[in-house]
């Protein structure tokens, strides 16, 4: 169990740093990236692993 949930955690964390920077897929961006006004929110997941 331990193992699975650490790996929805990983897989949740590469959704959200995805999210921060911006998802482009070929003229068209599936996610604006958010990392010009929530820089400090990309932080936290990433001290807490």
């Amino acid at each position: 169990m331990k193992k699975s949930v650490l790996i929805s955690n990983i897989i949740l964390l590469i959704w959200y740093f995805l999210a921060m920077v911006g998802v482009k897929i070929g003229a068209k961006y599936l996610v604006e990236g958010a990392f010009k006004d929530e820089w400090i929110f990309m932080i936290i997941p990433i001290i807490t692993l």
